[in-house]
């Protein structure tokens, strides 16, 4: 992402999901400009991207662009085609119903996409809607040396701290990878295990502040596996619900009644991903 012109703007990061020999998603949250407060903890013990980085309160745009249609319909068959666009809903579904400051609101570039009843967006703010992108082209993790399956990209106002001008890849490859499914093909099917939707909610927590978590009970931790987090954990919500009460003046929050499958440690050599 190329450095805006505004003196305001002292931060800008790079997340990457890195493969290792497995699967991962994530950002290291790595700055150009001063990495001595980089991924560092709030006053409140919340690890984020930078200090006290956050989200502006309100609404923001998720947004299909044209290349995540272009490439989402790209020799898939229909029902591979509902799986994708099922864990975009499912993400952005959990997430709201976790952060009482911030909602996420689907919308489209494209028309082809309306009929799942994603809303118009002709234009993109780059400073306040998040592009969700596609792309065939590998992608690498901050330091180029290994291959990575998703990167947000964002902006920290120095004033402020709120991000902006965020942007989510996924590598196309990793759309379709889905880690011992269960569960029946139906229309709102969301298979578990499924690294989509987990990069989707990795990533988007990124975009909104947080850095990597090094606990395998949570979906922030930097890589993926057959012993890590596909979807939210009690840790998570824990994390969302002080982020939201800190950051954002009234709060709507409940606690939600959240029971965790346990992650059981399988003894076996497994592919992680750096996320």
């Amino acid at each position: 992402m190329s450095k805006k012109d505004d003196s305001s703007i002292k931060y800008i990061g790079l997340g990457a999901a890195v493969l290792v020999g497995g699967f991962a998603i994530g950002a290291l949250g790595v700055t150009l400009f001063d990495n001595i407060r980089d991924s560092q903890p709030s006053s409140n013990g919340l690890q984020l991207v930078s200090y006290n980085a956050h989200l502006k309160e309100g609404i923001h745009r998720i947004v299909l662009t044209n290349s995540f249609y272009d490439l989402y319909t790209d020799g898939r068959s229909t029902k591979w085609q509902n799986y994708a666009i099922n864990c975009v809903k499912k993400a952005y579904t959990d997430l709201n119903k976790y952060n009482s400051g911030i909602k996420f609101d689907i919308y489209t570039q494209n028309d082809g996409l309306l009929k799942y009843g994603f809303k118009k967006a002709e234009t993109i703010d780059y400073m306040h809607d998040i592009p969700l992108n596609l792309t065939t082209d590998p992608l690498k993790s901050d330091d180029g040396k290994r291959s990575a399956i998703a990167i947000t990209d964002y902006q920290i106002n120095d004033t402020t701290r709120e991000l902006h001008n965020q942007s989510i890849t996924v590598y196309k490859p990793y759309v379709y990878a889905i880690f011992k499914s269960t569960g029946k093909w139906e229309d709102d099917f969301v298979p578990s295990n499924s690294y989509f939707y987990a990069t989707l909610v990795h990533e988007t927590m990124h975009a909104i502040g947080f850095a990597h978590q090094n606990s395998k009970d949570t979906v922030m931790y930097p890589y993926s596996g057959i012993n890590t987090a596909h979807e939210l954990t009690d840790k998570d919500i824990e994390m969302l619900k002080t982020y939201n009460t800190t950051f954002y003046s009234e709060t709507k929050y409940e606690t939600p009644v959240f029971t965790e499958t346990p992650i059981e440690e399988t003894p076996i050599e497994e592919t992680e991903m750096e996320m």
